[in-house]
């Protein structure tokens, strides 16, 4: 988690970020970025600087960077920032993290053949169904304020004169 230098980010992001950072791609296969748009220079600046680092270190036909996000402009705006595209493995996923986390750890322990923790799996359940209510009720009050304003222009009275 990377934040931009307020008096929060300390909070969450550690000095020694960049050097952790380091240490993390000598061994991963991904690098997951959720839900930053790349509209900022520091974000595209991040995923430069990460690009660097597997660069030097010779990982860059090892390490998978994946965007997640709902829009189609974070992938664009990140590709349209880098030089050598076709040097770097990006992976674009649509999708809030609400819907694309929960698969990923399902997908992941398929694949290594591993079982969730039942208290994960509880939550993430639970998660997945309080996305799902709060998206049908943004839906159900969309379509009665799409009611109420159609109602609207039928009653509004007509002016003119009466023969």
């Amino acid at each position: 988690v990377m934040l931009y230098d307020d008096e929060q980010g300390d909070c969450i992001t550690p000095e020694d970020v960049f050097e952790r950072l380091e240490a993390d791609l000598e061994v991963a296969t991904a690098v997951i970025w959720i839900g930053i748009s790349f509209e900022q220079s520091a974000s595209t600046e991040y995923f430069r600087r990460v690009r660097y680092l597997m660069s030097t270190m010779g990982r860059l036909d090892q390490v998978t960077q994946v965007i997640i996000n709902p829009s189609d402009e974070a992938y664009f705006n990140v590709v349209s920032s880098m030089s050598k595209k076709e040097d770097v493995r990006v992976l674009d996923v649509r999708g809030t993290s609400d819907d694309v986390l929960p698969r990923m750890v399902q997908h992941l322990h398929r694949t290594l053949g591993t079982k969730p923790d039942p208290a994960y799996s509880r939550a993430a359940a639970e998660a997945a169904a309080a996305a799902a209510a709060q998206q049908q009720q943004a839906s159900e009050e969309a379509a009665r304020a799409a009611e109420a304003a159609a109602a609207a222009a039928a009653a509004a009275p007509r002016r003119g004169r009466l023969s």
